[in-house]
């Protein structure tokens, strides 16, 4: 399994990634009222979160991430910002240590493709989430991209709505926001 070196920690925030993912085209298609607790699993340095945070004055994001490191950065970034509505825990990749129905969206962007135990953490994304609350799986397109994990590693988005419908999560909606990655949204 591929999973992304935190030493390459500065490649997440380079400005060319903006042309191809800007999180700002993310955050317009949540529609997001301001008031949303998000949890933002494999957050990395806060790529998306810290976005999302400046979009929530009534609301919080949570950075879940694997790596001490990256947490530590997105810390780091949130304290610069004056961000007061972000904190960032560490997970063992099968769970995330939050209060049950916490999360009004739980967010996975560019980690389905990494998770060690996938089934471990959808029922943490169930648990995690309010009635009538949202998971959105933004991810890499099963096919050649110019930047990306290898294609042998990436789940398809036709993958991930079958594991998620097993679990009783049902597809609301399929948008078409970036040219390399595929998002799906489910209640």
């Amino acid at each position: 399994m591929h999973r992304f070196n935190p030493e390459h920690h500065a490649r997440l925030d380079d400005a060319e990634r903006y042309r191809w993912q800007d999180p700002e085209r993310l955050i317009d298609w949540l529609a997001l009222s301001g008031n949303e607790t998000i949890i933002d699993v494999g957050s990395g340095t806060g790529f998306i979160a810290l976005p999302l945070a400046r979009h929530l004055p009534g609301g919080s994001v949570t950075g879940v991430d694997i790596s001490s490191q990256m947490r530590d950065l997105l810390v780091a970034k949130a304290a610069e910002q004056g961000r007061s509505n972000i904190t960032a825990l560490v997970t063992d990749g099968e769970t995330i240590e939050l209060p049950d129905r916490t999360a009004d969206i739980v967010l996975l962007a560019n980690v389905w493709h990494e998770l060690s135990d996938a089934d471990a953490l959808i029922k943490e994304f169930r648990r995690l989430l309010k009635v009538g609350g949202r998971l959105v799986v933004v991810d890499w397109k099963a096919e050649d991209t110019p930047v990306g994990p290898p294609v042998t590693e990436r789940i398809s988005q036709d993958e991930a709505v079958a594991a998620l419908a097993g679990y009783g999560f049902k597809l609301k909606s399929e948008p078409a926001l970036y040219p390399y990655h595929y998002t799906s949204e489910f209640t």
